[in-house]
């Protein structure tokens, strides 16, 4: 299963780069276009 997001209804301070970790929230009723929220995953130091 692929979810696509487009990038108009993505809102963060910065722009997503290939490869970042995000958290994608979605209303669990609604299967299409239930998108809530994203938020970017902080990186961390190994």
């Amino acid at each position: 299963m692929r979810i696509y997001i487009k990038k108009e209804n993505v809102k963060l301070p910065e722009r997503l780069q290939v490869h970042d970790s995000i958290i994608v929230y979605l209303e669990k009723e609604s299967r299409k276009d239930g998108l809530v929220k994203v938020e970017k995953l902080e990186e961390r130091d190994s």
